[in-house]
């Protein structure tokens, strides 16, 4: 695969497309042959044909139809060229540059293998009729062009060019700026810019031999910059105006597309790029086109100017695609035009997906022109990623070309992500990389939010959502000039304000926009935000160039410099009594109540004592918007687990106080921490008091103690994740005597759940097979809609009473992940085990009066403070631990404590048999070495020497006790299919752990070629949540583990195979270079 640009040159990924129809711009293969037939016209041409082939077939057949129309040179009227003399001129063309760069491309003997060998060639050109001929002239000669965008740095032009190979670079002298000395050693030359009339007037020359020559796997066009592709239906003599750039896939499918269905290509009346609109639609008068072939923002220019609508009076269609377009201005040029607007989508990677029209004649109000219907491609398919969120994936030849990523099947994720509207349409929202993953843990989709901020006031001109690793989201926002200068500046932070609200209808709660506060407005005539060609803006460079901008958004919500430090007698605090602080604080968070101030304006002092939470309905993003105004309000930062702690108006205020009476910052510090720890550890002892109230399951089942199911019936959760299926795969093959039926619980909708969990286990390499053939004989039952906030976990009564009847092991390893939540925000987690609990004390039918096994994979996070609380000890026993040492990683390692004290106490009271199992580091499996997160510490470890050349010198964790993923699931089934029926905690750890110099002894005989530093700070920057603070590490003690598992009791160390293994699976998915030399 060509590498991606570098970070600072923010292009997309490099990558060579697959030769398709028009310099084989689609893959008709995987098309239904009507849909080839009516792509191709009525001859049925074979789809392997090139678009010289068409270009031929034209200009034989229809000589004197119009072909190109180009710009004259002031760009005022048209040069029309028809076929047969545009076939002529290319010809020109063609022999001009093979007389420059080798002669020998116009041999008549060249055959295609011969052609196949030769390296591409890079054009970086800005004229937009000089380079669709050089394009075409090429395309004749066989010979594969990389098309380089005039926007890319210098940087990222070497990079380019160097890394596909080219034998020789055709510049326009205007760019000659952009090739720096480090590629003066290729061959450089000057592109004149093409005369139309002199190529007109030009003798004729011998056709271009063997032109058409080509097969379909051939490589015709290298793009770096994706755009979504254009698909037309065959209408002869129609015209085409393309008004997208041909460096993007977009454009040069655009021009490919109308050779094949014999029309003429309209380039735009400009001199410059991009075309503006006023442009578009000069163009469009002068040819009188009738198919427009453009980009979103464009067309919203052109709808909003009814002096425009006699020139798109003319349109047949209007195709859009880079971006999306509002359903207003589809719905607007539908109704006042009557013109068809239709959304092309597709990518270089995988042609032609989907498709959405607004038809003129409908006239449904339902109608949506961002809905796309799915094209019938069996090369593509949704997976849900999470509910109602899908990714498009693709798969077949239509994969660009082998240079793409794709695991080992062939699936290609396209990380483009849609939502589900029935019947087989989907919106789409975004991509995964404009996904925001919060400092929480929550995800929001930026992309609509953008949208809706642009589309809804006229004085915006962008907008960027920002929030990635951050505890909510903020916006930058870039004013039109021209509208602004219209208004005051209230009326700019009006129309502001509306646009943030109605971004915040549509968006989740965790992603809801706070305006001012974490709002910027751009000031006008700086810097504005930047975009690609198609207007869209370049998320990544805009946040490096407004870092500072950012930065100040969140500097009074930054976890990093939230502090319970003292103030001194001057801060704002110090001059208000406990009952005025108490008045101001109320004054603030009556802001953030979500169902209005009635309950904090009550006159008595209850208000004092109501929780933030339980009481007032407070929410952890406007949580997490309080304490910015209380900082700004006090210039005192609370982290957001103070929040959490101390939630009520009286709580926080007399902590506050206490903060600021002058002690030390040392003391204060060391106070406010246990202060901080004491209070979320009496919350979760709550928790587990709350959950743990059996007291309505009358009685306690008796019977004898069984140490072997037979016939079980097993209720699964997390078999979309990596552990869950690892565990499912072992489940459907245990024989049936053994394993009966698996229940698997999923989120999302229940059509879905399938195809989710198929595709987690094909991902993971388990037995696909395996499992399809236990679905079709009802030996796995899917259960979707799982719910952890219900006590039925979102399934119908007949099915939980199912559940009651045929399930006898419960194995639960579904879990929310947020390192920085406090307890409460794994509340649905705690009461959903709690409901396993109940759901485990009412026997199974096949189980006589015995209650039902739960196995729960808990964490040894639960342990990481267990030094501090034990006198010292740093073994770790297999038993239940105090709530103390559980207190070293914010609110995950307190609700996994919680969980196990809960299945605990359901063991004392109602005798349900908890398998407690905690597991370490979980690698990747044993058979194919495939980690599911490459972003994983430890994975990342494992091949951090290929990229970064450096390892910490003294471990993270000192010692390497890692079991694959394949090894724990074994395990888990051995604790919950042959252990007698007792409750048991289990240490899933590496009994032959290894050390960390041993490791890097490993890595180092595995990697023979490959040198890299230690380095002994990254254990600093990286952290240890305060465990193994001398620098001892952990001993997890597993005698209960290895008496009772087999799996465990004969697990090998971590060894030279095992990583050689990851290593190797590492440069399967491209993380590892394939030039990197692995031992055998």
């Amino acid at each position: 695969m060509l590498p991606p640009i570098q970070p600072d040159d923010a292009q997309a990924d490099v990558m060579v497309p697959p030769p398709c129809a028009s310099m084989r711009q689609w893959d008709f293969n995987h098309l239904p042959l009507a849909d080839q037939l009516r792509a191709l016209g009525d001859d049925g041409a074979p789809p392997s044909y090139s678009s010289v082939y068409f270009l031929n077939k034209w200009s034989r057949e229809l000589p004197d139809a119009p072909c190109l129309l180009v710009p004259n040179a002031t760009a005022t009227a048209y040069i029309t060229f028809s076929y047969a003399q545009y076939d002529a001129a290319t010809d020109v063309v063609a022999r001009y540059w093979a007389s420059k760069l080798n002669p020998a491309w116009l041999d008549v003997g060249r055959t295609r293998a011969m052609a196949a060998l030769d390296a591409p060639v890079a054009l970086l050109i800005k004229d937009l009729p000089t380079s669709h001929f050089v394009i075409i002239a090429f395309s004749k000669l066989r010979i594969p062009v990389l098309l380089i965008s005039t926007r890319n740095s210098p940087a990222g032009v070497s990079h380019l060019v160097t890394t596909a190979k080219v034998s020789a670079i055709l510049v326009e002298d205007s760019l000659r700026s952009l090739l720096e000395p480090k590629v003066a050693h290729i061959p450089t030359y000057s592109v004149p810019p093409v005369n139309s009339d002199e190529l007109l007037q030009a003798p004729v020359v011998p056709p271009i031999p063997n032109c058409a020559d080509v097969d379909g796997q051939d490589i015709a066009v290298i793009v770096h910059s994706s755009g979504t592709t254009g698909y037309y239906a065959r209408r002869k003599r129609s015209s085409v105006l393309m008004a997208v750039p041909l460096f993007h896939a977009y454009g040069a499918r655009a021009m490919g597309c109308t050779f094949v269905g014999g029309r003429a290509l309209v380039l735009p009346l400009t001199t410059t790029w991009p075309v503006s609109a006023a442009q578009t639609a000069a163009s469009l008068k002068q040819s009188k086109a009738t198919i427009l072939c453009t980009v979103p923002a464009i067309i919203e220019q052109l709808a909003s100017n009814t002096s425009t609508y006699e020139a798109l009076s003319g349109l047949r269609m209007l195709y859009y695609g880079g971006a999306p377009l509002s359903i207003e201005t589809v719905q607007l040029l539908r109704d006042q035009i009557g013109l068809k607007v239709t959304n092309m989508y597709g990518s270089s990677e995988g042609g032609l997906v989907m498709s959405g029209c607004v038809e003129a004649s409908h006239g449904d109000s339902d109608s949506r022109g961002d809905e796309m219907m799915m094209a019938p491609l069996a090369h593509a398919y949704m997976e849900e990623v999470e509910k109602d969120l899908y990714e498009l994936v693709i798969h077949g030849d239509s994969i660009t070309a082998g240079h793409m990523q794709t695991d080992e099947q062939g699936w290609y994720r396209s990380g483009d992500l849609f939502q589900h509207r029935g019947n087989e349409h989907y919106v789409l929202i975004g991509r995964k990389d404009d996904t925001l993953v919060h400092s929480n843990g929550e995800k929001t989709s930026a992309q609509p939010m953008e949208n809706t901020l642009v589309g809804s006031e006229p004085v915006i001109l962008r907008a960027l959502v920002v929030g990635s690793n951050r505890p909510c989201t903020a916006a930058l926002i870039e004013l039109d000039p021209e509208v602004a200068a219209l208004l005051s500046q209230q009326e700019i932070d009006t129309r502001i304000a509306n646009a943030c609200a109605q971004a915040n209808v549509t968006a989740p709660q965790h992603s809801r926009l706070l305006y001012p506060d974490m709002v910027t407005v751009l000031p006008l005539g700086g810097p504005s935000l930047l975009t690609t060609d198609k207007g869209t803006v370049r998320r990544r460079p805009c946040i490096e160039l407004f870092a500072r901008e950012i930065d100040a958004l969140y500097s009074t919500l930054d976890d990093s410099q939230a502090s319970s430090q003292p103030l001194t007698s001057s801060s704002a605090i110090a001059k208000y009594s406990a009952s005025e602080l108490e008045e101001k604080l109320r004054e603030i968070l009556i802001q953030f109540l979500p169902q209005g101030p009635a309950d904090l304006l009550k006159t008595d002092d209850e208000w004092r004592q109501l929780d933030f939470f339980s009481n007032l309905g407070i929410d952890s993003l406007q949580a997490t918007h309080a304490r910015g105004r209380i900082a700004k309000s006090f210039g005192f930062r609370l982290s957001a687990e103070s929040i959490f702690t101390y939630s009520t108006i009286e709580q926080l205020a007399s902590w506050m106080i206490k903060q600021s009476d002058g002690t030390a910052a040392t003391t204060s510090q060391v106070a406010s921490d246990a202060s901080l720890i004491e209070a979320q550890n009496n919350r979760t002892l709550e928790y587990i008091r709350k959950f743990t109230d059996f007291s309505d399951i009358i009685g306690r089942p008796g019977g004898d103690v069984i140490s072997r199911e037979i016939e079980a019936g097993v209720l699964l959760t997390g078999a979309t994740g990596s552990l869950g299926a690892w565990v499912l795969d072992a489940l459907v093959q245990r024989p049936v005597d053994r394993v009966k039926t698996v229940f698997v619980l999923v989120r999302g909708g229940a059509d879905k759940a399938v195809e989710r969990v198929r595709e987690s286990l094909r991902q993971r390499h388990c037995n696909v097979v395996a499992f399809n053939t236990a679905l079709a004989a009802k030996r796995v039952v899917m259960l979707g809609n799982y719910d952890t906030n219900d006590v039925k976990f979102g399934q119908t009564t007949e099915v939980y009473k199912q559940l009651e009847q045929e399930v006898s092991v419960i194995v639960h390893v579904a879990w929310s992940v947020g390192f920085n939540k406090p307890v409460q925000g794994y509340a649905d987690q705690m009461f959903n085990v709690a409901q396993f609990a109940r759901l485990a004390a009412v026997p199974a039918i096949r189980s006589s009066s015995q209650p039902k096994r739960v196995v729960f994979t808990s964490s040894v996070s639960v342990a990481l403070a267990y030094p501090a609380v034990s006198g010292g000890s740093y073994n770790v026993p297999e038993e239940v631990l105090d709530i103390q040492s559980a207190s070293a990683v914010a609110g995950y390692s307190r609700s996994k404590f919680a969980a196990e004290s809960i299945l605990m106490e359901a063991y004392r009271q109602l005798g349900v048999p908890a398998k407690i199992v905690r597991v370490g580091q979980i690698a990747g499996d044993r058979e194919h070495g495939v980690w599911t997160n490459a972003t994983e510490l430890n994975a990342l470890l494992t091949y951090a020497p290929t990229t970064v050349h450096a390892l910490p010198s003294s471990g993270v964790s000192k010692i390497v006790d890692w079991v694959p993923v394949d090894d724990v699931a074994r395990a888990l089934l051995e604790f919950a299919l042959d252990t007698p029926r007792t409750a048991s905690v289990y240490n899933l750890v590496n009994p032959k752990s290894i050390s960390w110099p041993e490791f890097v002894d490993i890595l180092r005989r595995a990697l023979p070629t490959t040198n890299f530093d230690l380095i002994p700070f990254l254990q600093q920057s990286v952290g240890n949540d305060g465990a193994d603070a001398d620098d001892k590490a952990l001993v997890f003690m597993t005698n209960s583990a290895q008496h009772d598992s087999s799996v465990i009791r004969n697990l090998p160390a971590v060894d030279d195979a095992l990583v050689r293994k990851y290593l190797r699976g590492w440069q399967r998915v491209g993380l590892v270079d394939s030039q990197v030399e692995i031992a055998e």
